[in-house]
């Protein structure tokens, strides 16, 4: 994870800055009082922190700041997948605006998003050392996952484990609810499906009983209406058709010198026809209609059965017939409920054994490398003014706890002086010890963590050759993960790939607040101030061997 590009806007005493980062070490320096934790503080609104409106520049009403992040992490990219905030060029671009007097607009990749998202998300791209700053640091699971990844100890398999265990426990609990109701449950289907099968239903049959009642109903009007139409064409008195088929027979011979009768005969054959078909038709249904033995009652009765069945099962008789099926399948289940839930309860045995086992192996490894890890802390300890400073790694085997990670409680502890006692690290007052105690940590956990390390206060109260191994350590560190650092020294500054400095300038009867990327004689200027002259052509010179002592060419 790298953090490319941040821009600030009306944030304290910064008017208005863009800038690009390094993707190693990037130094901030400046006078006291010039605003150098200002950048720390806009890191800290772009992951999610809690804002105080007095951060908002004096005269303007809202503050803004952006960053640009590239080479995302996999927590990431599922992260924005999984809430369809993805780009096409794998860029994260976060920006938050905060307003003094209306709600605050959080943007991720161009798209509205809320606090608890950018809080989640802030977690898996920052991280802030210093202060009481670094949050993750009173996470009761951090201490496991960082001697996890020094360790190169892959927790997938049991994750994946405890995932499936979950879900067996979560199955043989609503196996087990059912298996409470089993004989009402069973009453219940058997009951449905025997009243469904009982009324016989045909899917299409609903439509053709309410045609039939609406006949019913108009019964006598339509045989009144058939007989009338087949009186008229083929009464006792007179035949339409009998009449047609004699103008056929007398037209007939006039057709072979006259075209106009041919066409005329024509018509009057088809007119036959279809008066024919129409007699045929009527009849048939008047037929049919004095047929008939289904009386309204029946077919209201029907109807009424169906309504009743849909009230129960479905709103079509269609959905009614696949109830049916869904209740015989669940009359086999219940009839199989005993068996499943033995089932479920063998598969959870071998699940939790194999689980067990997992952890016991993860236990020993974790054992096994925190005495090789805590000797590496407490080896660099002296080198960052640390000299009575013991590190110490608490590994306790709960054989009745249950998470995606084992059965481990990991704690790192620290006595910061002869005497005192062992106390976890979240626990310890002073900020500059605990910045340098993560920075060890950083240090000696050689895998990529993908997060963007921020160090304010890492120099606190420290100089000379502690302030130069610090500087060191973190372009050690650096070079695995991006970091950002505040500094007060020299000998830590003359480390920097990206040096920044912060300055404080009035322009327009205003203070503002610039930054400046420090390159060439501009940074051994930098650093001669730092040594407290840069007036001074020794400073000058001093600063310049500082520089040339990190292998840097001046």
């Amino acid at each position: 994870m790298i953090l490319k590009e941040l821009y600030i806007k009306n944030l304290a005493t910064i008017s208005e800055i863009r800038f690009n980062l390094s993707p190693n070490l990037n130094l901030i320096t400046g006078e006291t009082g010039a605003g150098k934790s200002i950048l720390v503080d806009a890191l800290k609104i772009l992951s999610g922190e809690k804002v105080d409106y007095d951060l908002i520049r004096f005269g303007e009403n809202n503050l803004i700041v952006e960053g640009v992040f590239e080479e995302l992490t996999g927590d990431v990219k599922y992260f924005l997948k999984e809430k369809g905030l993805e780009r096409e060029d794998n860029f994260l671009i976060i920006r938050r605006e905060i307003y003094k007097e209306k709600p605050q607009r959080i943007y991720i990749n161009d798209n509205i998003a809320n606090l608890k998202n950018l809080e989640f998300i802030g977690s898996l791209i920052i991280s802030i050392f210093g202060q009481e700053e670094e949050k993750s640091f009173f996470d009761e699971n951090v201490y496991l996952r960082l001697l996890d990844l020094y360790s190169k100890i892959e927790t997938k398999e049991i994750s994946y484990l405890f995932n499936l265990i979950k879900e067996e426990e979560k199955k043989l609990q609503n196996l087990i609810e059912k298996n409470k109701d089993i004989d009402e449950m069973r009453e219940f289907y058997s009951f449905s499906i025997q009243e469904i099968e009982k009324a016989n239903l045909k899917e299409s049959e609903e439509e053709e009983l309410k045609s039939l009642k609406f006949q019913l109903k108009k019964k006598e009007e339509i045989l009144k209406s058939l007989n009338f139409f087949l009186n008229i064409i083929e009464g006792d008195e007179k035949s339409i058709i009998r009449d047609l088929k004699e103008a056929e027979k007398s037209i007939m011979p006039l057709t072979e010198n006259l075209e106009i009768f041919k066409e005329l005969i024509n018509h009057i054959k088809t007119a036959r026809e279809e008066l024919e078909e129409a007699y045929f038709i009527s009849s048939k249904e008047a037929s049919h209609f004095q047929e008939k033995t289904y009386s309204l009652d029946e077919v209201e009765s029907r109807l009424a059965l169906i309504e009743n069945l849909k009230k129960k099962y479905g709103k079509t008789i269609k959905e009614i017939l696949e109830y049916k099926k869904k209740a015989k399948k669940e009359l086999e289940n219940i009839v199989n409920l005993n068996e499943k839930v033995k089932e479920v309860e063998k598969e959870l045995i071998e699940k939790r054994k194999k689980y067990d086992d997992l952890a016991k192996s993860l236990n020993e490894l974790r054992v096994k490398n925190s005495k090789i890890f805590q000797e590496k802390i407490n080896k660099l300890f002296p080198k960052l003014n640390l000299k009575n400073a013991k590190f110490e790694i608490e590994i306790i085997y709960n054989e009745n706890m249950f998470s995606p990670y084992g059965k481990n409680e990991v704690i790192f502890k620290v006595q910061t002086n002869l005497g005192e006692a062992m106390l976890p690290i979240g626990k310890i007052a002073s900020g500059g010890e605990l910045s340098r105690i993560h920075l060890a940590i950083q240090e000696v956990i050689e895998a990529r963590k993908g997060k963007v390390l921020v160090f304010d206060e890492v120099d606190q109260g420290i100089g000379g050759k502690t302030a130069f191994s610090v500087g060191k350590i973190l372009k050690e560190i650096a070079k695995k993960d991006q970091v950002l650092c505040v500094s007060h020294l020299p000998q830590v500054a003359i480390w920097a790939d990206n040096h920044m400095k912060v300055s404080k300038i009035v322009e327009e009867n205003r203070t503002i607040t610039v930054l400046e990327n420090l390159k060439g004689e501009r940074r051994v200027k930098e650093i001669a101030r730092m040594l407290g002259g840069e007036e001074y052509e020794s400073a000058i010179k001093h600063a310049k061997e500082l520089l040339e002592s990190t292998g840097e060419k001046i």
